[in-house]
């Protein structure tokens, strides 16, 4: 039987949602029940997750950054990675994002995404192609997302809103 790892991640802080209602714990379970279908078993340990934190911040994403220092052990006690998708793990540029799964799948971790039931592949054109035009398609959502913050955000300055942050300690 083959032991798995997990990782998700959600970019927004859903404070208003309870723990098992977050974003985060969804995608848990929905790469719980890929391993169950596929056969695979879950290693509790080893599942990571980031709340909160965009896919382009690598720095601060703490667990991804665990999840990867134990790959790049040589020793990791599972063989296959399960994200919902390619997004989940990263949103920077295309290269950087193919890159960094090619790496792990270059030390023998298959890398599986939930959603669309597919397998991390590279070395053909065809997959070299399609993973890096996945991974820019991802790079280019955050950018998109970044102006259209920016312009709400000037919209609401310019008509005399709070931008940001707590108004006198109220959310």
């Amino acid at each position: 039987m083959i032991t798995a790892a997990v990782y998700a991640r959600k970019s927004t802080d859903q404070f208003d949602a309870d723990a098992e209602h977050k974003s985060v714990a969804h995608q848990i379970a929905g790469a719980k029940a890929f391993a169950r279908a596929k056969g695979f078993r879950i290693d509790e340990a080893h599942i990571y997750s980031d709340d909160a934190v965009s896919g382009a911040e690598t720095t601060k994403l703490v667990s991804r950054q665990r999840l990867l220092a134990v790959i790049a052990s040589g020793h990791a006690p599972f063989k296959a990675l399960i994200l919902r998708d390619s997004s989940r793990f990263s949103r920077r540029d295309g290269h950087e994002a193919f890159g960094e799964l090619q790496r792990i799948a270059e030390l023998g971790i298959d890398i599986h995404f939930y959603q669309d039931g597919t397998r991390f592949a590279f070395g053909s054109f065809s997959d070299n192609v399609v993973g890096f035009v996945r991974a820019e398609m991802n790079a280019e959502y955050r950018r998109q997302i970044a102006k259209f913050t920016k312009d709400a955000f000037m919209r609401k300055a310019q008509s005399g809103h709070v931008c940001g942050g707590k108004s006198f300690g109220y959310t």
